[in-house]
């Protein structure tokens, strides 16, 4: 790991100044800024361990920029913190709803830095919601392609990644993976909730949830259960299809950010849980296909 440390540093104090104020190295002297130490714990507190730190696991660098909250009065990480494992792209700030967890991609002998890069930096832009100029956007771009590059061919010289990236095959581990567990709680995180919505739609067996209770009315939202899945929006009926319905007519993303279709019939999600949609859609398919075991 020192020898990446190394080449890191050596990258950074070389660096054009745009990149050099978005960048921090683990155990380096930054060029621009005193508090380096301090922004990498920061990183490691909010992004790092919101999602469990990997036994061995450790942070190389951060790229990003901090926002401050003006209800708490706290700074938050955004940006792209990577580790000897992964990569985490944090792009959540929010103070209404639990706060979204990082979405990850874990680097394998396969992994390709450019590729990786272009990934991060897609996922970025598209769900954060903080406006970024061009010249921002550039250093990011740059000072990714550059680190990834550094780490990602050191960890493959010194054989320390797996040949490829293998999918969990039970449920609860998938939802992780998938970065859902936020969103989608199952039965003993969200029993009361959940037993009510099995009570008022008469569903049996549900292992998961994405539901919501409004002020006035019923809950709404989706459900999965041993059978399939059932889902209702406000003032509307439930809505139920089996996996046996769905491995024969895949779930599709709809035309709103909360709709869904499996079967051939609409579903729909809390609005708020709608940045979940396109991972939750790939976990109902993954089940229906009998890859997930529930």
């Amino acid at each position: 790991m020192n020898t990446i440390k190394i080449k890191l540093d050596h990258f950074l104090q070389n660096a054009d100044s745009s990149i050099q104020e978005l960048t921090f190295i683990t155990d380096s002297k930054h060029p621009v800024w005193d508090d380096n130490a301090q922004i990498i714990e920061l990183a490691k507190k909010q992004v790092l361990e919101a999602v469990e730190k990997l036994p061995n696991e450790e942070v190389l660098t951060y790229i990003g920029v901090h926002a401050k909250s003006r209800f708490s009065n706290k700074r938050d990480t955004l940006g792209f913190v990577i580790t000897n494992f992964r990569i985490l792209i944090e792009t959540d700030i929010s103070v209404l709803f639990e706060k979204e967890n990082a979405t990850i991609i874990l680097f394998s002998m396969k992994s390709n830095s450019k590729q990786i890069a272009d990934e991060a930096l897609t996922i970025f832009k598209k769900k954060s919601t903080m406006k970024i100029d061009e010249t921002f956007f550039n250093g990011f771009k740059n000072a990714l392609e550059n680190t990834l590059e550094i780490i990602l061919t050191e960890l493959k010289n010194e054989n320390t990644l797996p040949l490829e990236i293998k999918k969990a095959s039970n449920i609860s581990d998938r939802i992780k993976e998938l970065n859902l567990q936020n969103d989608l709680k199952s039965l003993t995180e969200n029993e009361k909730l959940i037993l009510k919505f099995a009570e008022k739609f008469q569903i049996s067996d549900i292992k998961y949830a994405m539901i919501d209770k409004p002020f006035f009315g019923s809950s709404y939202g989706l459900v999965i259960t041993n059978n399939g899945i059932t889902s209702r929006d406000v003032m509307e009926d439930a809505i139920s299809c089996t996996w046996q319905e769905i491995k024969t007519n895949l779930a599709i993303a709809g035309e709103k950010d909360d709709i869904f279709y499996a079967a051939a019939k609409k579903h729909v999600i809390p609005q708020h849980k709608s940045n979940s949609l396109s991972n939750l859609i790939i976990l109902i398919n993954e089940i229906a296909l009998g890859e997930i075991d529930l």
